[in-house]
């Protein structure tokens, strides 16, 4: 069949990889060398096939065949292809989807509601927006944030006055730390 393909561009996830690795091309002066983003090249053609002959179990099931008919006295027949599908054919319209026109509806309310009309950005609007943004730029060290150091500490004070060893790295309690009794 020949049917229309909507080409929708380039997945964005690949978009944003080759965007990643093009930022880092360019910070490191370097350029990746790889073989995974060039085409394999092409298999052989117009080699020499060896003619075997007729394969044995293909031999030995016309065999077969051919002795199941002269013991039945039945010639047996292959099955029909299928009629092809119908094309060209009319298909209904029921209109747009209940589901579609339900979010138009409360789309259009909430941006009514907050007096805001929502306007979507093209990927290229999205990609030039994303470009803006720095990148490679220093994180300052402001050191343990206070709410970590405070709960480290409670967890010392309760590892030493409950007298059990508490790894936070290591969360699978070990049978001599419970305290059955």
């Amino acid at each position: 069949m020949d049917y229309p393909v909507i080409d929708r561009g380039m997945d964005r996830d690949a978009l944003d990889t080759l965007g990643v690795i093009d930022r880092a091309e360019k910070t490191l002066k370097k350029t990746i060398a790889t073989d995974i983003w060039n085409a394999p090249p092409p298999p052989p053609r117009d080699y020499f096939v060896p003619d075997f002959g007729q394969d044995e179990d293909i031999r030995t099931t016309l065999n077969n065949g051919s002795a199941a008919e002269f013991s039945t006295g039945y010639t047996f027949v292959g099955a029909k292809p299928p009629p092809p599908p119908p094309m060209d054919y009319t298909v209904p319209d029921f209109g747009p989807d209940r589901d579609i026109t339900d979010s138009q509806f409360n789309l259009a309310a909430q941006e009514q509601k907050m007096k805001h009309k929502i306007v979507l950005k093209t990927r290229e609007q999205l990609k030039a927006r994303r470009d803006e943004y720095p990148v490679d730029y220093t994180i300052p060290d402001y050191g343990i944030d206070q709410d970590i150091s405070t709960t480290l500490s409670n967890a010392k004070t309760a590892s030493d006055t409950l007298g059990v060893n508490w790894d936070p790295m290591n969360l699978i309690q070990a049978q001599e730390d419970l305290r059955l009794h």
